[in-house]
């Protein structure tokens, strides 16, 4: 469903606008999210204490700046960088109630 695909494609990092134009409403998505110091996002974006996002575009890129902060966990570390040049990865996942 699209809540399923919604989110599959958030955590994924997904960019194709073309894919979320399948499940969203360029003219109609908005998204009200909080006010996160350490990423980057838009200034213009901040409305009444919160973030929001109109539009695929400032969708695309929260998750731009959403992937980046993921994966710059640990960057510092140098047993990190050991595994993340062994090729390790940082995997974000998420879980329903199958009665939601």
């Amino acid at each position: 469903n699209v809540v399923h695909t919604f989110l599959r494609y958030r955590l994924s990092g997904e960019s194709d606008r073309n894919k979320w134009g399948v499940i969203l409403d360029e003219n109609t998505f908005s998204m009200s999210l909080p006010i996160t110091p350490y990423r980057s996002f838009n200034r213009s974006e901040i409305v009444n204490n919160s973030r929001l996002l109109v539009g695929i575009d400032a969708l695309v890129s929260d998750i731009s700046s959403l992937k980046m902060c993921i994966q710059s966990i640990g960057h510092r570390s140098e047993e990190w960088r050991q595994a993340h040049a062994q090729g390790a990865r940082i995997i974000s996942d998420y879980a329903m109630n199958k009665n939601e």
